[in-house]
């Protein structure tokens, strides 16, 4: 029993030390990236709120290598996540928990809003 409790605080710890490391890293707790992944529109204007404050109000163009990224602070709990896409006047609302480090990837396709969460940095190519 205790090698089992000694094994889980082992983990605990490690987490913890890379959860650090990410904060340290990013400077924020919440890294959330927008890219522009439609083949037709080439600029495509975008809000991003989170809790009704306005974080994000740029254009996404099309064909960019790396997207763009904000990085913020944020308080353990849960958050409400709007994107309002100028072009075709469509809202996107979801709801996450922030806990630890996370990160959040808004693909935005001529057709759609695609909103993927995660607690590992996310790999672009």
């Amino acid at each position: 029993m205790k090698k089992i409790l000694a094994m889980i605080g082992i983990l605990f710890f490690l987490l913890l030390g890379v959860e650090i490391y990410w904060y340290l890293t990013n400077g924020a707790n919440l890294v959330i990236f927008a890219q522009n992944q439609s083949d037709k529109t080439k600029i495509i204007n975008v809000k991003i709120s989170l809790n009704d404050e306005q974080i994000f109000n740029k254009a996404l163009h099309s064909g960019e290598i790396m997207p763009k990224e904000i990085n913020l602070k944020k308080r353990i709990g849960v958050y409400n996540l709007e994107i309002w896409r100028e072009d075709k006047n469509e809202i996107v609302k979801e709801k996450f928990h922030l806990l630890l480090v996370k990160w959040v990837v808004i693909d935005v396709y001529s057709n759609n809003i695609i909103i993927n969460y995660s607690y590992i940095p996310p790999v672009f190519q």
